[in-house]
């Protein structure tokens, strides 16, 4: 019998954080982010989660997720919603 456990968190590409921040190299980047270079490159393999782009996005970066992942934000959220 397969286990049952909690639904996986959406996740997006990382690759729109990282335009975002145009220019800067991935160590610059996780400062600015207060995380590791471990986590980028985690992030660069799995993708980000949903919930932990949106703490980034406003908490970091000070915007909305929309204005860093556009219409994918949009989709994945409506898609967690459902």
């Amino acid at each position: 019998m397969p286990r049952k456990g909690p639904t996986p968190a959406p996740k997006l590409p990382v690759e729109p954080l990282l335009e975002f921040h145009d220019g800067m190299n991935i160590l610059s980047i996780a400062r600015a982010l207060h995380c590791t270079n471990s986590d980028i490159y985690r992030w660069k393999r799995e993708g980000i989660t949903i919930w932990r782009a949106d703490q980034i996005a406003v908490d970091k970066l000070g915007v909305h997720p929309a204005a860093v992942w556009g219409d994918m934000w949009w989709e994945t959220a409506d898609r967690e919603a459902a």
